[in-house]
């Protein structure tokens, strides 16, 4: 995360304000990613990460326990580490009774492309 101007984010999410009052929501493990979703209307949080302490697990839950459905959006790259991070973090999600929803990038693909969703 600090490669991002120096940001630091103390047990609160990137985004987190633009996901308050949505039924539903984006989560992008990169802030640059969040960043672009919000400017497209997209409600959107990042973790700034692939996975997250216990603590930010609970606070994450709370989010977003009353949504209607979370889109986990992370990069798709070649080792499949992102990938797999968003598949454990819907796994945390899925076990709270969170609808979630894995976006499925193109093989190779690096971004997230707004106007497919």
């Amino acid at each position: 995360m600090s490669r991002y101007l120096n940001l630091s984010i103390k047990g609160d999410f990137f985004g987190e304000d633009r996901i308050k009052s949505a039924d539903v929501c984006f989560i992008t493990e990169g802030l640059v990613d969040c960043i672009v979703a919000n400017q497209f209307g997209f409600p959107c949080l990042a973790l700034g990460s692939t996975g997250i302490s216990k603590g930010c697990q609970e606070h994450l839950i709370h989010l977003l326990c009353k949504k209607k459905c979370v889109y986990l959006c992370f990069d798709n790259d070649k080792n499949k580490a992102r990938q797999k991070g968003a598949i454990t973090i819907g796994q945390i999600l899925f076990d709270a009774d969170i609808p979630i929803r894995i976006m499925d990038l193109p093989e190779g693909s690096k971004k997230w492309i707004l106007q497919n969703l």
